[in-house]
C-alpha cells in the first residue's frame, strides 16, 4: 500500500479521516473499520493539517499533526493500520482477439511503403542465373522447333529467342553475357588488389602503432601524439586514416627513416604503401613501379562502375528472357494439356523457375573434437 492522502472533515465534535474513520471521543482516538494496531496523543477538539509519508514494511503511518485551540497545547497522533490487499486488472484477456504477439497492440503501421515491383531485382546469382536461363531458353526453343507445325506463339519470332540465346552464350566473346563477367571479374581483380595493400598497411600500423605507444613512456613529449593513435579499424576508410595519423606521427614524432620499430618496417616502405613509388630500371635489382594506394582506389572504383552497368545490362536481359521463358510456357500448357503427346513433352523437357536452384556453398565437413588432455 502506498501513502494515504486523504482529507480531514470536522463534524461537531467528530473529526472524520475520509476512507479511514477516526473519531475523537474525549482524550482517545478511535479507529472505525480498521484494525488499530496503535493509538496514542493528547486529547484536542480540532485538527488543522495532515501528513502522510510512504507506507513502510508491514503498514502505513500517518503522522496527525495538531493543533489544539482550547488547550494552547501541540500534539502528535501516530496510527499504524494493517495494509489493505489490492489487485489490479486491466481488462485485457490472453484471448482477446486484439492482442498480437510482436510487441505492439494495435498492429503498428508500416513506416516505410514496399518498393515498385520494377525496383526489385531478380534475386539471383549472376552465373547461375545465367547457366540456368541459357539451358531454359535453349530447351523452349528446341521444343518450339518440335511442334512448330502445330503451334507457334505468336509474340516472339524463332530469329528473337536465337539473338536472346546467342546474348546470354559467355563462351562467345563481345556477348552480352561475356562482357558482363569479364567485367565483374576485373573489378574483383581490382579489389583484391586494394584489400591486399589495406591489408599491409593495417598489419604495420598494429605494429608501428604498439612500439610508438612503448616508446612514448620514455618519451613524455610524445605521449599527447602517441594516445591518438589506434589500429582498430576494418572499414577501408577506417584502416587508410589509421594508417595515416601513423605515418605522420613516425615522421614528426619519430625522426622519420631514423626509426625502425620491427625488422624490415621501415618508414620509407610504410610511406610507399601510400604515395607508391616510381619505376627504377638501373637499380639492382631493378624496382617496378607501385601504384598508390589512391591509384588502386580509383582503379576499383572504375572498374567497379562498370561492372554494375554491365550486370545492369545483363539482368535486364535476364528479366526479359524469363518473362517470355514464363509466359510461352503457361500459355503451351494451357493449349496442350496434361496427358496429350506436346503436352507431355512441354512438361517434361522444359525447366520452369521452381528448378531454379542456386548452388548453395559447401557445408565444410566437422571438425572432430580434440582429445582429452591428461
Amino acid at each position: 500500500m502506498g501513502a494515504v492522502e486523504d482529507s480531514l472533515v470536522l463534524v461537531g465534535s467528530v473529526m472524520v479521516l475520509v476512507g479511514t474513520f477516526l473519531v475523537l471521543v474525549g482524550g482517545a482516538l478511535v479507529v472505525v473499520g480498521e484494525p488499530l494496531v496503535a493509538v496514542g496523543g493528547p486529547s484536542c477538539r480540532f485538527l488543522t493539517t495532515l501528513q502522510t509519508h510512504r507506507a513502510p514494511p508491514g503498514g502505513c503511518r500517518v503522522n496527525l499533526r495538531t493543533i489544539c485551540l482550547s488547550l494552547q497545547t501541540i500534539g502528535t497522533y501516530e496510527v499504524s493500520l494493517m495494509p489493505r490487499p489490492f489487485t489490479l486488472d486491466s481488462g485485457i484477456r490472453f484471448d482477446d482477439p486484439r492482442i498480437t504477439f510482436d510487441g505492439f497492440w494495435p498492429e503498428p503501421e508500416a513506416l516505410t511503403p514496399p518498393l515498385p515491383a520494377c525496383l526489385n531485382p531478380l534475386p539471383m546469382n549472376l552465373n547461375t542465373s545465367i547457366d540456368f536461363l541459357k539451358d531454359r531458353l535453349d530447351k523452349t526453343r528446341a521444343v518450339q522447333t518440335q511442334i512448330a507445325a502445330t503451334w507457334l506463339w505468336p509474340l516472339k519470332t524463332a530469329a528473337q529467342w536465337a539473338a536472346d540465346s546467342d546474348a546470354l552464350d559467355k563462351s562467345v566473346d563481345g556477348s552480352l553475357a561475356n562482357v558482363a563477367i569479364e567485367a565483374h571479374t576485373t573489378a574483383e581483380a581490382a579489389r583484391g588488389v586494394l584489400d591486399t595493400r589495406l591489408h599491409a598497411i593495417h598489419a604495420q600500423t598494429v605494429a608501428v602503432a604498439g612500439v610508438m605507444r612503448a616508446r612514448a613512456a620514455r618519451q613524455p613529449e610524445s605521449k599527447h601524439v602517441v594516445d591518438e593513435l589506434s589500429a582498430r579499424a576494418d572499414s577501408r576508410d577506417g584502416i587508410e586514416k589509421e594508417g595515416t595519423a601513423v605515418l605522420s606521427a613516425w615522421k614528426l614524432e619519430f625522426d622519420g627513416a631514423a626509426f625502425e620499430p620491427a625488422p624490415g618496417v621501415t618508414y620509407d616502405a610504410f610511406r610507399d604503401l601510400f604515395h607508391g613509388h616510381a619505376a627504377d630500371p638501373s637499380a639492382t635489382p631493378p624496382v617496378a613501379a607501385m601504384p598508390s594506394l589512391r591509384e588502386l582506389k580509383e582503379a576499383y572504383s572504375d572498374k567497379a562502375t562498370l561492372d554494375r552497368r554491365e550486370t545492369g545490362r545483363l539482368n535486364a536481359r535476364l528479366g526479359l528472357v524469363e518473362r517470355d521463358c514464363q509466359d510461352w510456357y503457361a500459355e503451351a500448357t494451357k493449349v496442350f494439356v496434361a496427358g496429350t503427346e506436346i503436352g507431355d513433352l512441354i512438361r517434361s523437357e522444359v525447366p520452369t523457375s521452381d528448378d531454379y536452384s542456386p548452388s548453395a556453398p559447401p557445408i565444410p565437413p566437422p571438425v572432430p573434437p580434440a582429445p582429452p588432455v591428461p
